[in-house]
């Protein structure tokens, strides 16, 4: 099956369905970054699982991941990590340890047991190589940093994003509110690129260019397509416009500034 039954929302019924009549036993994904695929024909990530069916009543054991760090290359590598994944004792997920399985040519897999995931959980067992980094996202749930060779967590106070902020207007509303200019002045001064060779640090300064309005909107938080990203300006009463963000759909980044104030 395709990784996205682990996390995506189109599948949180399928989720939901195998929870109520089946037993998920074993989850198997690749973080092999060649061979992400277990299909002959494709290059998408995909995954393997074993769920068997239950009655009304039984009650479902742990779900055990095995997070491949090398896939198989042939059937003869597959029969070696099978007879390997079959002689290994997954670790449990609140004990320490990776559940390492290895070989002469390196690391080939970890294996860790969790509680199964209950309705439309994600499967979060299948999404990381390391067994350390699942036990921080672990804690990090409930709030709880743990730090690999650190036995007491730290607590870590954490909320959701939509706790803190509304989800703005459809940036297709205002895509056409500014060009970008590299040399001509306006009042809405901003940050610009993503040059790695400059941007090294998160504390930024403005880069030269600016924002050149062709609509001036009222109101207080407005977004803009400047470019290849999305600006978000906050319109401060009697004030300087201010950019406190910037979304780079072609390389996926965000980056949050601020400029201006009362």
């Amino acid at each position: 099956m395709p990784i996205a039954l682990t996390t995506g929302e189109a599948w949180s019924k399928t989720r939901a369905l195998i929870s109520r009549r089946y037993h998920l036993e074993t989850v198997i994904a690749s973080h092999d970054s060649e061979y992400p695929n277990f299909s002959e024909n494709t290059s998408l990530s995909e995954i393997l699982f074993i769920a068997r069916r239950t009655n009304a009543k039984e009650k479902h054991g742990n779900t055990i991941y095995i997070n491949l760090w090398r896939n198989p290359r042939s059937i003869h590598e597959a029969l070696d990590l099978a007879a390997r994944i079959v002689a290994s004792k997954p670790v449990d997920i609140s004990e320490t340890g990776s559940g390492t399985i290895s070989a002469e040519r390196g690391k080939l897999a970890e294996i860790v047991s969790m509680s199964a995931p209950i309705e439309e959980e994600n499967w979060t067992g299948a999404l990381f190589a390391q067994t350390e980094l699942l036990r921080a996202y672990k804690g990090l749930e409930k709030g709880l940093l743990r730090i690999p060779g650190i036995l007491k967590p730290q607590n870590i106070p954490l909320c959701r994003l939509d706790e803190l902020a509304d989800i703005g207007p459809d940036y297709a509303r205002v895509k056409e509110g500014f060009d970008v200019s590299l040399t001509d002045w306006s009042a809405y001064p901003g940050f610009w690129k993503h040059n790695s060779e400059i941007v090294r640090t998160i504390q930024q300064k403005k880069i030269a260019g600016s924002f050149l309005a062709r609509i001036r909107l009222a109101g207080q938080i407005t977004e803009h397509i400047c470019g290849n990203g999305l600006a978000v300006f906050w319109l401060f009463p009697d004030c300087e416009p201010t950019l406190i963000g910037f979304w780079r759909s072609d390389l996926m980044s965000l980056s949050l500034v601020a400029r201006g104030g009362r």
